[in-house]
């Protein structure tokens, strides 16, 4: 049987990220869309990553974001995935 994978979307606080992992998720979702409310700026979202073990992906979430705008998250986040 294939194990179910969990990514918890929207983290905004390194502290609710490790309680994510603590629960045993296998991703952070990090919204970096600025049409969002849940949207986290690029220093925050560094933060976020780096309090993440390595066990645990980060997975950069853009929606109709300029190609420039996430080349620059990606540059900065080093994200696993991208959404």
């Amino acid at each position: 049987m294939n194990r179910v994978r969990i990514k918890f979307c929207g983290i905004t606080r390194s502290d609710d990220a490790l309680a994510a992992v603590a629960l045993g998720v296998d991703a952070i979702g990090l919204v970096l869309t600025r049409k969002s409310p849940r949207c986290v700026a690029a220093l925050q979202a560094r933060e976020i990553r780096r309090a993440l073990p390595p066990c645990v992906a980060a997975v950069a979430l853009f929606m109709d974001d300029e190609p420039g705008f996430i080349a620059d998250f990606v540059a900065t986040l080093q994200p696993d995935l991208l959404q």
